[in-house]
């Protein structure tokens, strides 16, 4: 140990940690899989020793968001061949090959999602229909592999939008259960509460937003005015009334905490006023309409996979008026440019657009609902000993 190698020249003090001290370091260990991400956590800063590990979750979902967002089997591929290289490539060093599995993943559920939606290099039902009416040309069959695809984002986009709602909803909230798991260790009940309350806020924000989208609600439909009265009630009023009544206590709390001696007591109207209103504000701007924006933020999910398969298919139909030329060899020579460089810009513009994208979801929506940051990371102390 230290005092064998300093000959007893030194003083160990031995402190168990306290989860609420900011100085104390932390190590994440993760399996060799996970590794690659956590380069997206310590982006937003190291956790603190008290934070919970988002590193697992961040793996699941990172490629997951991505690939709703890059929909395509064909591209999909390119980009699992182009992370497989940067993988194997040893003298690109460990950044890049960290980068590598995380495109190589991305790739793969790009193409889970390709098939979902059956876009094939931007070869789809959607895009027959589109050369068909524009160019009189037929798509050829074996170029559209997917006959049948779950769903068609750009035919069906209020559906695939309410799904993108109800996406971020989960993902959000999943982020909430983690903070109240904080509360619970910190042995915080109020904090608890808080959070508990916050969950059934962002139900109510989902709600909201699916009534004012009309989607299958039947009392919309059928004008059932008491029952949609007593679900407003249920999922937005109840819990923002409760945000605003734990914002106010724990503002009165704080406040007789620091007037201790009896000058909390000598409180003005306007002290209580502004403790009133920073509970409005608090439960509406702070809580939920703050849920309304995050949750409509994810609405880029749809917003992404439309413009990859808009672009696509702009270079598709300038492919089949290159073909239809009346030139021999000109026609298909220009035809394989103009599809070729369409397919690498697509690829290029709208992999960067997505991982920007899925890289602001997890930022901005997830990890502000319980992840800090800040924290240090762990080092071992190392005394170094000069030889004789």
């Amino acid at each position: 140990g230290i005092r064998e190698e300093t000959g007893g020249l030194s003083i160990v003090e031995a402190k168990k940690p306290e989860r609420e001290d900011a100085r104390v370091p932390s190590l994440l260990r993760n399996p060799k899989l996970l590794k690659p991400f956590e380069s997206v956590i310590k982006m937003y800063g190291h956790p603190l020793y008290r934070d919970i590990d988002p590193t697992l979750i961040t793996a699941i979902i990172f490629p997951i968001l991505f690939g709703l967002m890059f929909p395509d089997i064909g591209h999909g591929f390119i980009l699992m061949l182009l992370g497989l290289a940067l993988t194997r490539f040893t003298g690109l060093g460990k950044e890049m090959r960290d980068m590598g599995i995380i495109i190589l993943l991305c790739g793969l559920c790009s193409m889970v999602a390709g098939a979902l939606f059956g876009e094939f290099f931007g070869f789809s039902l959607y895009a027959r229909e589109l050369v068909s009416e524009s160019v009189q040309m037929h798509i050829p069959d074996w170029l559209i592999p997917i006959k049948n695809p779950v769903m068609e984002p750009i035919v069906q986009v209020k559906l695939f939008f309410v799904i993108t709602l109800l996406i971020g909803a989960a993902h959000m909230g999943l982020g909430l259960v983690f903070n109240v798991i904080n509360q619970v260790r910190a042995k915080r009940l109020h904090g608890m509460i808080n959070e508990l309350v916050k969950i059934w806020c962002l139900a109510g924000a989902l709600y909201f937003l699916l009534v004012l989208f009309g989607f299958y609600f039947t009392e919309l439909q059928e004008h059932n005015t008491p029952v949609l009265l007593r679900n407003v009630t249920i999922f937005v009023l109840l819990p923002i009334a409760l945000l605003f009544i734990l914002k106010v206590v724990e503002e009165l709390r704080h406040e007789g905490g620091e007037g201790e001696g009896g000058s909390a007591g000598k409180k003005s109207i306007m002290d209580y006023l502004i403790i009133l209103i920073d509970g409005v504000i608090d439960a509406l701007l702070e809580n939920f309409f703050r849920f309304l924006a995050n949750t409509v933020s994810y609405g880029r999910i749809l917003a992404l996979a439309l413009c990859h398969a808009a672009l696509i298919e702009v270079f598709i139909i300038f492919t089949f008026m290159c073909l239809k030329m009346p030139v021999p060899v000109l026609g298909p020579v220009m035809a394989a440019l103009v599809f070729l460089l369409g397919t690498a810009l697509v690829i290029v513009l709208e992999a960067i657009m997505a991982g920007i994208h899925t890289i602001r979801l997890h930022f901005y929506e997830w990890f502000t609902k319980f992840y800090e940051g800040g924290g240090h990371e762990f080092s071992p102390f190392k005394l170094r000993v000069r030889g004789s």
